[in-house]
């Protein structure tokens, strides 16, 4: 008798609600329940065009974060002295700042005034001197760890800031303030193993421009031109590889193959994917309100 009951409940027209009494468990559905199902909504699907231009900024961090230790390996080993080092850092951060300028100009047909530019320069000033003056404590600060551990914890570090840059997607991954830290610690870790102060000052130095500074002329110049972007690209990755090159071919080819997985095999295979892709929508989600 109960079971005659329950079905001929069932025949009667069902309704999505929880708050009348219909006969059947809570959790029962009918067959009408995913006729509102959709599956990918609002799906976008990259052309591999896009996917390669897109892994540009991946390559350019690679880049940079590749030339900063080979700054580190040309002061250590005394191919460069600290004051060729400052002078060639100096005059890429100064072109770089005028084309930053331009740039923004062009963005926001904005120019920036006389007072905006000399604050900048000034703030600039004040971390070059506070940076000379702690560069003794900075180079102590983890001498007494083994070598081996620091170059073990440098690429620790170097690949955690590699992974959690921000690259310009939306993902829970993302964190500029943990890729920032990685990096200065793996320059700081870096320092003790230098000669003298002066070479830690330019190491540290070096890292606050590829690693501070870098990232948002990167940025900006991704905003204007993806051309621009591309050679700014492919400008870095040459530089790097003649710097690995002249220590360790073994290295240079080792770079080479990073780069092309990076480039070419990395986006081929997401683009291959896209296929499989399938996301679910339907009156399972939760409610989401709207502004009328």
């Amino acid at each position: 008798m109960g079971r005659k009951k329950s079905n001929t409940n069932q025949k009667r027209e069902w309704k999505k609600v929880l708050y009348e009494k219909q006969g059947v468990a809570d959790h029962y559905v009918d067959d009408s329940f995913l006729s509102e199902l959709k599956k990918n909504v609002n799906l976008r699907c990259y052309t591999l065009t896009e996917a390669l231009v897109a892994m540009t900024i991946v390559t350019q961090e690679i880049s940079c974060t590749f030339i900063f230790v080979m700054i580190f390996v040309y002061l250590d080993y005394g191919i460069i002295t600290p004051i060729t080092t400052l002078f060639g850092v100096g005059i890429t951060t100064f072109l770089s700042y005028i084309l930053y300028i331009i740039i923004e100009w062009k963005i926001s047909f904005k120019f920036k005034t006389i007072s905006k530019i000399f604050s900048e320069c000034k703030s600039f000033m004040i971390f070059l001197i506070f940076g000379y003056g702690l560069s003794p404590i900075l180079k102590t600060l983890t001498e007494t760890i083994s070598t081996d551990t620091i170059y073990a914890m440098v690429t620790c570090t170097m690949i955690t800031h590699i992974v959690f840059q921000d690259y310009g997607a939306d993902a829970a991954i993302v964190s500029s303030t943990l890729s920032l830290n990685a990096a200065i610690f793996g320059a700081v870790c870096l320092a003790s193993r230098l000669p003298s102060t002066t070479h830690a000052f330019t190491l540290l130095t070096s890292a606050a421009g590829i690693f501070v500074l870098a990232p948002f002329m990167r940025k900006t110049i991704q905003k204007v031109s993806l051309k621009l972007q591309t050679i700014v690209s492919i400008i870095l990755t040459i530089i790097a590889l003649i710097a690995i090159g002249s220590i360790s071919y073994i290295c240079a080819i080792l770079f080479i193959l990073l780069i092309f997985f990076i480039n070419f095999i990395c986006p081929a295979g997401f683009i291959y994917c896209q296929k499989y892709k399938e996301n679910i929508y339907g009156p399972w989600d939760e409610a989401v309100i709207k502004d009328s």
